[in-house]
């Protein structure tokens, strides 16, 4: 099925006029957090609005929802994928059209999420108030210039004060600020407003691979490669992580029938554990002693041991959650730091699970022989032309002395990265050169305040740019699911909306 916003409401836009008044927003990133950004806008906005959707690739199609795979599923049940917070049934109600026969616990797979956001995103478009209106740019980014008015050149010779490189704000006759969007292909867009939604990034390098960047039988980013062509049904093949992100591909290529030895290696060699096959409700829990990383386990261990008996350790766990980011906050620089570096690799296996049925085709692999899994620090590889193979060295978890593999392909499954310092992004670059956001010394995201607005090198939220989902990783931690998402998207269009009223 096609969505129909891809139809209509996606359209190149060959420049947008922006002498008639109408506030601008410009939302730059069309996966899930930009599409649940501008559904938002379009559903709280009452006042006429244009919402411009920047995104070179297709709609909708950000890393978690761009597989077109069916063994790829959601992790989340389909009853709490909804889009709208006051209508938590909204995506159950919506799949259930095409297909009646899904239960509220069913974990589906997620190339239908995608063309549920872009159904979303269409009904909202139909709905919304007069004179709010959406459109789709399908460009890229280069560059940002702030400008105190669209009817005013940047030389006007107004009275202005420097921020970072080029970038002026006017203190004299007009104060309206609009920010330019040069982009690859169109003319520059003016807004009132930018959202930067960008998502995770494709998973980093691991040092120990940096030699063979192009190398044929090294797969760096496996989202971005058809590979199940190229790999024989026969060969080995080491992926080198063994969290969802490897599952995803263990799952990719049983379906294809490959039948040749799976290794994965990972520093804990821990993988994802299963939601249960009917999911329970939360734990109300109340953080006791949550001032440190360690405290904190211990509290978790706590609770395990005094509910054992009467409930399930998933429930403990999920009912952590709306108190993570404050027990997050809490933490300093460096307990943050010490949690990722002891902790965050245990919390990931109990925090982020996989549907039963998957974990069950998981431990079939493991079971039959054909996948193991091996905990150790990937050291280096080396490619032998005969016989045609890779000997990957690593030492073993708690061990001193190496070991080596040998495997036909190498596939990196190290996961997503969130680290906005490292990419290839034009406008992330110019941001960053110009001092107009803050660098994250964990980089987990893009420093923010409480309402998402984005802090300048000097810390400050001083320009309306905003952001949401993984970028706010860096202060919220718990940033990346749906239903975080889908909240901040709506609190983003309340604080818009608030800011364009005020700004008048």
């Amino acid at each position: 099925m096609e969505p129909s916003l891809e139809r209509s409401a996606c359209r190149n836009n060959p420049g947008v006029n922006h002498a008639s008044g109408i506030p601008l927003i410009a939302i730059v990133g069309g996966g899930c957090s930009g599409l649940l950004a501008a559904a938002h806008l379009l559903r709280h906005s009452t006042r006429p609005l244009s919402i411009q959707i920047i995104e070179a690739a297709r709609p909708g199609a950000g890393i978690a929802y761009s597989t077109e795979d069916p063994n790829h599923c959601l992790n989340v049940p389909a009853a709490r994928m909804s889009g709208w917070a006051d209508d938590p049934l909204h995506f159950l109600n919506w799949f259930r059209i095409h297909h009646p026969e899904v239960t509220a616990d069913d974990f589906v797979p997620r190339c239908w999420y995608r063309t549920y956001l872009l159904e979303l995103l269409s009904s909202a478009q139909n709905q919304a108030a007069p004179g709010v209106t959406l459109q789709w740019h399908a460009d890229r980014v280069l560059d940002l210039l702030v400008n105190p008015s669209s009817r005013l050149p940047i030389t006007s010779g107004h009275q202005a004060r420097a921020i970072g490189d080029g970038i002026t704000i006017s203190t004299g006759l007009d104060d309206r600020l609009v920010m330019h969007l040069f982009l690859q292909q169109q003319s520059p867009i003016r807004c009132d407003v930018l959202v930067l939604a960008w998502g995770l990034f494709a998973p980093r390098w691991p040092a120990a691979l940096a030699d063979f960047a192009d190398h044929p039988r090294l797969m760096a980013n496996p989202w971005k490669t058809s590979y199940t062509q190229q790999i024989s049904p026969k060969d080995d093949l080491l992926m080198i992580g063994s969290g969802l992100t490897a599952l995803d591909q263990l799952f990719t290529l049983q379906s294809a029938g490959h039948h040749g030895s799976i290794t994965l290696l990972s520093r804990h060699g821990l993988t994802p554990l299963p939601h249960t096959s009917k999911p329970l409700p939360h734990l109300p829990l109340e953080p006791v002693d949550c001032t440190t990383p360690h405290r904190a386990w211990k509290q978790v261990r706590r609770w395990i041991r005094r509910y054992r008996t009467t409930h399930d350790w998933r429930q403990i766990i999920d009912g952590l959650r709306p108190h993570t980011s404050q027990i997050w906050q809490h933490w300093s620089i460096a307990q943050r730091e010490q949690f990722l570096r002891h902790g965050r690799a245990y919390w990931d296996v109990l925090r982020h699970r996989v549907a039963e049925p998957l974990h069950n085709r998981f431990q079939s692999m493991l079971t039959s022989g054909q996948l193991r899994i091996v905990s150790g620090h990937l050291l280096r590889v080396d490619w032998h032309e005969e016989p045609a193979q890779w000997l990957v060295h690593y030492r073993p978890r708690h061990q001193t002395s190496s070991r080596i593999i040998n495997t036909h392909w190498i596939m990196n499954c190290t996961g997503p990265s969130s680290d906005y310092h490292q990419q290839n992004e034009p406008l992330l670059q110019a941001l960053h050169r110009r001092e107009l956001i803050a660098s994250d010394p964990l980089n987990l995201g893009l420093p923010s305040d409480a309402n998402g607005r984005v802090l300048n090198r000097q810390l400050r939220a001083e320009l309306p740019i905003y952001t949401l989902g993984p970028p706010r990783r860096a202060d919220l931690w718990e940033s990346i699911a749906v239903p975080e998402i889908r909240q901040q998207a709506k609190q983003l269009a309340m604080d818009i909306n608030a800011y364009l009223l005020i700004s008048r």
